[in-house]
């Protein structure tokens, strides 16, 4: 092992990444930069399972290899810690979706001044189509970085807003250990406005198995600091959920056939009303009675959890209603609250750690993309004006996929602007978004994305310290507490 690295060490054209040498019987590894990109080295009778070529360092021959997906599964062989583990359950979990494979250390450099578990890998199908990866590539990815880091404490990967079974055997197949299930596409919302003769009508061509045991099971119901569960409450969530709450069985059943150890997430955050708690218990309920092992629970939270921003709603209502959910995570005291679009919700943040004690799931990703490009507005700021300008031509393109409230006038023209102002977007709800959302957009444009990820890898570590000072203000504000 001496040897090892004394070889590296010895080369002057070579960078040896600090922390990422790690050792077992049967190999030895760590990562260099050449000038061409970062290689992991190997040496030891383990070599054989891994994909390379020798390359004399000092006058030694070492496996030098490329880091890829067929290298990062023989480093999960070797370094059990390097692959995806269970999440604790007291904890604060932390998804950190990093859509460009390179926030990872800024991620990690966060984490370890927290008492935080990360979820590394995480991405939805939507982020994958938009740029251009797979499940294999965003683990490999979160693997290499975690062994850049010298990271050994544990970290998830998660399918994040999965909607069919073929998706979910997707991230399965690539070793993710976290399946978040969308069931947007199952939740009826219109029910939410039927007036009380439209739900008895709706609610009467069921099929009577299904009417007979929503009545029997809730109907007059009291639960606890909620109240008694009326006929309306019970019609509306039995027309609204049903349907999802069938495909989440579905699908749990499915995943629970793969005979893997998987955190069940299950999201109803992705419509335009609020989930009332006593929807909340049903659901849960129904789950429960279905022995579905629930991990996290993420309903739609009063107010508006927007891309990027912080919350916008009511703050007393807010703390209000996300009580009563805890309360009911505190009934059955098995699975845990999630909040997702997590980024920037600096106002409730305090709230959400009090009242969840601690023990919560929580989702960001989008932020991690706005700071990097903020790094560009600060190193680059021809390209970010190219950014910024593809950004507002395409703005009513990405709306489709995106519900933000953004007002286009509310954003400076740029062309007004002196580069020494370019940062200062970033620090705008309006402009946040429209980066925010155009993220696909701006990267299919070849000439961007060639020159943004070439000044991304050459100010990694900028990077990096950019995201270890915004993710380590959210978890201050989230009540983490330090490592000692």
């Amino acid at each position: 092992m001496e040897n090892f690295i004394k070889y590296l060490e010895q080369e002057h054209d070579i960078l040896l990444i600090k922390g990422s040498h790690h050792s077992c019987q049967a190999v030895d590894v760590a990562v260099v930069n050449t000038g061409d990109g970062d290689f992991l080295v190997v040496q030891g009778t383990g070599e054989k399972d891994f994909y390379g070529a020798k390359r004399r360092f000092s006058g030694h021959p070492l496996l030098t290899c490329e880091l890829s997906v067929a290298n990062a599964q023989a480093l999960m062989h070797y370094f059990p810690y390097l692959k995806p583990s269970s999440i604790p359950e007291q904890s604060l979990s932390f998804g950190f979706g990093d859509r460009l494979g390179r926030a990872t250390l800024g991620h990690l450099k966060a984490v370890m001044q927290f008492e935080v578990f990360p979820v590394l890998a995480q991405q939805s199908m939507r982020e994958l189509s938009l740029t251009n990866r797979t499940y294999d590539d965003v683990l490999s990815s979160a693997v290499f970085d975690v062994l850049k880091a010298g990271y050994m404490d544990g970290f998830a990967a998660d399918g994040d807003h999965l909607k069919t079974i073929p998706q979910i055997e997707l991230a399965i197949d690539a070793g993710f250990n976290m399946i978040t299930l969308d069931c947007s596409e199952h939740i009826h919302n219109q029910a939410t406005d039927y007036s009380e003769s439209e739900l008895e009508a709706h609610f009467s061509a069921l099929a009577s198995e299904t009417k007979d045991h929503y009545l029997a099971n809730y109907l007059n119901r009291e639960i606890p600091s909620l109240g008694i569960i009326d006929k309306v409450e019970l019609f509306r969530t039995v027309l609204t959920f049903h349907e999802a709450i069938m495909h989440a069985i579905q699908c749990y059943k499915f995943i629970m056939s793969r005979d893997r150890k998987i955190h069940f997430e299950l999201s109803m955050d992705e419509t335009p009303h609020t989930t009332s708690p006593i929807a909340h218990f049903i659901i849960v309920n129904e789950l429960l009675k279905n022995d579905v092992n629930l991990f996290s629970f993420a309903p739609r939270f009063h107010g508006q959890f927007e891309k990027g921003i912080d919350y916008i709603g009511h703050i007393d209502t807010f703390a209000r209603t996300f009580e009563q959910h805890q309360q009911i995570v505190n009934h059955f005291d098995s699975y845990k609250l999630s909040v997702h679009s997590g980024s920037d919700k600096f106002s409730v943040m305090p709230i959400i750690g009090k009242i969840a004690g601690g023990s919560f799931h929580i989702k960001t990703a989008g932020t991690s993309w706005l700071e990097a490009v903020r790094l560009v507005a600060i190193k680059d700021p021809n390209l970010y004006r190219k950014m910024h300008e593809i950004a507002l031509s395409r703005i009513d393109k990405a709306r489709m996929y995106y519900n933000v409230s953004l007002d286009m006038e509310r954003i400076p023209p740029i062309k007004l602007m002196n580069d020494a102002y370019l940062p200062n977007y970033m620090n705008l709800p309006d402009a946040r978004q429209a980066l925010h959302i155009t993220y696909g957009l701006i990267l299919e444009t070849e000439s961007v994305h060639r020159a943004f990820f070439e000044l991304l890898d050459h100010e990694i570590t900028f990077y990096s310290e950019l995201l270890k000072a915004h993710l380590s203000q959210h978890m201050r504000f989230l009540g983490a507490h330090s490592r000692t």
